[in-house]
C-alpha cells in the first residue's frame, strides 16, 4: 500500500511540474514576444552581425528560436521555484513523522545451512558455520 501511495505521489509530482513548466513557458513566450518588433533598434542591432534584416524570413526564424529558448528557460526556472517552495512548505511535516510501525524488528537469526562457507552469512563467533557459539568442530 505504501508503494502505491509513493508511485501515485511521484506521478502527481511529475504531472504537476510538467504542467507548470508548459504553462509558464507559454506565458513567457507571450510576454517576451510582445516586446519583439522587426522595427526595434535592439532587434536590428542583434541581427546586423548575423547579416540579417528585420523583414527577412530567416530573421524571424532566428528570433523565434531565441524566443523559444528564453521562454523554455523561464518556464523551467518557474518550475524549480514551485518545487523549492513546496519542499520548504513541507519541511515542518517532518516533525509529525514518528517511528514507523511494523518496521523490521530484530529477532532470532534464521538457521544456517550445514554446507555454508566459513565466515559467510551463517557464521558465528567461533567462525564455524552452523555450530553454536563456543562449540568448535572436531574435524
Amino acid at each position: 500500500m505504501r508503494q502505491l501511495a509513493r508511485a501515485i505521489g511521484a506521478s502527481l509530482g511529475v504531472a504537476l511540474s510538467s504542467a507548470v513548466v508548459a504553462r509558464e513557458s507559454q506565458a513567457a513566450w507571450n510576454g517576451l514576444g510582445g516586446h519583439l518588433s522587426a522595427f526595434s533598434p535592439a532587434v536590428s542591432q542583434y541581427l546586423e552581425p548575423l547579416g540579417l534584416h528585420g523583414g527577412e524570413p530567416a530573421a524571424g526564424a532566428v528570433l523565434g528560436r531565441l524566443l523559444g529558448q528564453q521562454a523554455q528557460f523561464q518556464g523551467v526556472l518557474d518550475g524549480f521555484y514551485l518545487l523549492g517552495w513546496s519542499v520548504i512548505i513541507c519541511l515542518p511535516l517532518l516533525l509529525f513523522i514518528g517511528k514507523g510501525v511494523g518496521r523490521h524488528r530484530p529477532g532470532p537469526e534464521p538457521a544456517s545451512n550445514a554446507g555454508s562457507v566459513r565466515g559467510g552469512a551463517g557464521a558465528n563467533r567461533s567462525g564455524e558455520a552452523g555450530l553454536p557459539a563456543g562449540k568448535e568442530s572436531t574435524a
